[in-house]
C-alpha cells in the first residue's frame, strides 16, 4: 500500500518513477562498489518504495555533494522528507483528487486527520529543498506542482495541530469545540500558515492547475489574491509579528470563513470574517 500510494503521489507531483523502484536496474550493473553513490541511491530507492523514509534519507545523506546536487536526487530526498512529515499519508492524496471539503484550509487539515504532526520540520526541508533547484520560472511544471500539494501539506499540518486535537491526538476530521481562531492559534503558527497559503497561490498560477474539493480557491485567487496584504509583519503595535498585524488578522479571517477556512463566518469575503 505504501508503496502504491507513494508512487501515485510521484506521479503526481514528480515526474514518473523518480522514486519508484521500477528503474533500479540502472544502477545495478554500474553498482560493483556497494559503498558508491549509484549502490547507495538504488538502496534508498528501495528503501522509499518500503516505506522506510528514514532509512532511505540516510542513504542519499550518504552520497557525495556532487552526486546530492543532480537534480533527480533532490528531487527523491525532498520526496522522502515530504512523506516523512504526512504528505503521503492516504486520506490527504484522497482528498487532493476528489475530497468533499469546500475549503481550502478545511482540505488541507483533514489531510492530516490520524497523522502526528510532529514531523512538520521534514515538510520545511523538503521545501527548501525543491526551492533550491532554482525560482519558480526556472523550475519543472512537475517541480512547482510538488511545491503547490507540499505548501498545502504545511497549512494543513499546522491547522490539524491547532484545531483538531481531541479526542485523539492525532484529531478525528471534526474542528474541536474549544478551538478559536484567536486563541488556539499562535501568532507563529498564523506566519507559517500564511507563508505557505502564499506560495500556494504562486505554484498554482505557475501550473494552472485545478484541484478538485478545493472549492472556490480559483475565485478566490482571481478576487482576493492581488490585494491580499504583503506578509510584512513591520506595521503591528511592536517589535516582532503581533496581532495588529494586517497578514496576522487576514490568516485568523481566513481560518475562520466557513467558505475558505474552518469557521463558522459565512460572509462573502472571506477576508473580512475577523476573529471574535
Amino acid at each position: 500500500m505504501k508503496r502504491n500510494l507513494f508512487r501515485i503521489l510521484q506521479l503526481l507531483i514528480i515526474t514518473s518513477g523518480v522514486l519508484s523502484c521500477t528503474g533500479a536496474n540502472l544502477y545495478k550493473d554500474m553498482a560493483s562498489n556497494k559503498e558508491s553513490d549509484a549502490a547507495l541511491f538504488e538502496d534508498a530507492q528501495k528503501l522509499i518504495d518500503s516505506g522506510d523514509y528514514t532509512g532511505a534519507i540516510n542513504k542519499i545523506l550518504a552520497t557525495t555533494t556532487t552526486f546530492q546536487a543532480e537534480t533527480r536526487v533532490k528531487e527523491s530526498l525532498a520526496g522522502a522528507y515530504a512523506a516523512r512529515c504526512g504528505m503521503e499519508f492516504l486520506p490527504f492524496v484522497q482528498n487532493l483528487t476528489g475530497g468533499s471539503s469546500s475549503g481550502l484550509f478545511s482540505l488541507a487539515m483533514n489531510g492530516f486527520v490520524g497523522v502526528d504532526t510532529a514531523n512538520y520540520a521534514d515538510c520545511q526541508t523538503a521545501e527548501t529543498i525543491i526551492e533550491g533547484i532554482g525560482a519558480i520560472g526556472v523550475r519543472t511544471q512537475s517541480q512547482n506542482l510538488f511545491l503547490m500539494i507540499l505548501e498545502l501539506a504545511k497549512m494543513g499540518n499546522r491547522i490539524r495541530a491547532v484545531a483538531d486535537i481531541a479526542p485523539s491526538a492525532t484529531g478525528d476530521g471534526t474542528v474541536d469545540a474549544t478551538y478559536n481562531c484567536r486563541t488556539s492559534v499562535p501568532i507563529a503558527e498564523v506566519q507559517e500558515i500564511m507563508a505557505s497559503f502564499y506560495k500556494f497561490i504562486a505554484q498554482f498560477g505557475a501550473v494552472g492547475a485545478t484541484l478538485s474539493g478545493v472549492g472556490g480557491i480559483q475565485t478566490f485567487i482571481s478576487t482576493y489574491g492581488g490585494s491580499l496584504p504583503a506578509l510584512d509583519y513591520s506595521g503591528g503595535g511592536g517589535a516582532g509579528a503581533d496581532e495588529l498585524d494586517t497578514p496576522i488578522i487576514v490568516g485568523r479571517a481566513l481560518l475562520n470563513a466557513q467558505s475558505f477556512g474552518i469557521g463558522s463566518c459565512n460572509n462573502a469575503d472571506p477576508t473580512t470574517c475577523l476573529c471574535p
